[in-house]
């Protein structure tokens, strides 16, 4: 039996979503993306009234004061939640001396060993999901550099997750912290470049905002690969 939708349900519906749309194309326009399990009543009020009104520094100080509060509280229980992911439990002490760092305010030390762990665990993640051929993009087109499987995870992010979660990382994913110019004679899309950065070619990276994103990538990342294997695991018991 289809289920048939008046007027009044389609104008209630797009109503109520009217808020959750606003807030991801405020959070894209400020390079961060919805964080689904901390961007949520009173704080996605906060950050609606902010991009209306404010700046960006305003928002990144109000994202930055969250997850500093209570000597960093909230950031350092995301973090003790990684090491359920195999990968990031292995490299426990580096994930340690980071999130030590970015208390301390040594931001260039946590952005640029952090970034790294970005990368090896999306390698991760690829080969024991699909295995170990190439993983192909949504143009079908291998991708061979293996700083891009970063991007195709956020890809296959943005397939399985509701469009406003996964549109707006994928897209900062994709044209900031992974997109791609020339060394040299390009500006970088972005402070918190990740080629730009490693490759030595950005030097002004060490900010508490490029920090406490990378941590942020990191979490939705371990956070997201660790339920797509655990699905997978329940659905191979059944």
């Amino acid at each position: 039996m289809l289920l048939k939708f008046s007027q009044a349900d389609a104008e209630a519906a797009h109503f109520l979503f009217k808020d959750d749309r606003e807030l991801a194309e405020v959070l894209s326009r400020y390079e961060w993306w919805v964080l689904e399990r901390d961007i949520n009543g009173s704080i996605q009020r906060d950050i609606l009234r902010l991009g209306r009104k404010g700046t960006q520094k305003e928002i990144d100080e109000y994202l930055c004061a969250l997850f500093r509060e209570d000597n960093h509280a909230r950031l350092e229980k995301k973090v003790a939640a990684w090491f359920k992911t195999p990968y990031l439990a292995e490299h426990a002490e580096i994930v340690a001396q980071c999130l030590a760092a970015h208390k301390e305010g040594k931001f260039c030390l946590s952005v640029a060993t952090l970034l790294p762990l970005l990368n090896g665990l999306t390698r991760r993640f690829r080969r024991e999901t699909f295995g170990t051929r190439p993983q192909k993009s949504s143009t079908g087109a291998p991708h061979r550099r293996k700083a891009v499987e970063v991007a195709l995870v956020a890809e296959y992010y943005q397939s399985l997750e509701p469009p406003l979660w996964g549109q707006p990382l994928f897209e900062a994913i994709k044209t900031k912290f992974y997109g791609g110019y020339g060394f040299g004679s390009g500006t970088a899309p972005t402070s918190l470049n990740r080629h730009g950065i490693l490759h030595g070619e950005i030097f002004d990276y060490g900010t508490e905002v490029n920090s406490l994103k990378v941590f942020l990538l990191l979490d939705t990342f371990q956070h997201f690969c660790r339920s797509v294997q655990e699905r997978k695991t329940r659905e191979a018991a059944a």
